[in-house]
């Protein structure tokens, strides 16, 4: 977890200091990924009023390890892409309703590469829409 928030040395807040980031994703149901990867350039985080506290406690610490290549470390560990349902769920209906295989090519092609930015393609990192909050797709599926 170190690596993934960008902390090179060891501190005893530093579980206090994850689990509290951990805490608020929970609380004001923010996504994991997202905010995990948003973490490597603070200003995304900034005007967020949830995270205003904590992220004068995270700069602290990030400045005990006076680690210049933070953001490019953490952008090496936390993916900016992953395989959410919906994605899976979009691309397996218009296959098989339309005969078309270009959302399943471009998913295999972003997650081939998933902790590149892919400027283009940032809506791929949205969470799932209103019809898609109660998918669920199993190993069978």
């Amino acid at each position: 977890m170190r690596q993934k928030f960008g902390l090179l040395t060891k501190d005893e807040q530093d579980n206090q200091l994850i689990g509290n980031f951990l805490s608020l994703l929970h609380q004001h149901k923010k996504d994991y990924t997202n905010s995990i990867r948003n973490l490597s350039n603070l200003a995304r985080l900034a005007d967020d009023k949830h995270y205003k506290t904590w992220l004068k406690t995270y700069q602290s610490r990030i400045q005990q390890d006076k680690n210049p290549k933070r953001s490019e470390l953490m952008n090496r560990v936390n993916p900016k892409f992953i395989l959410r349902n919906y994605l899976a769920e979009v691309a397996i209906r218009k296959a098989q309703n339309e005969k078309d295989y270009s959302e399943i090519d471009t998913l295999f092609n972003l997650l081939a590469n998933p902790f590149d930015e892919h400027s283009d393609f940032k809506t791929y990192t949205n969470i799932a829409p209103d019809w898609a909050q109660e998918l669920e797709i199993s190993c069978s599926s």
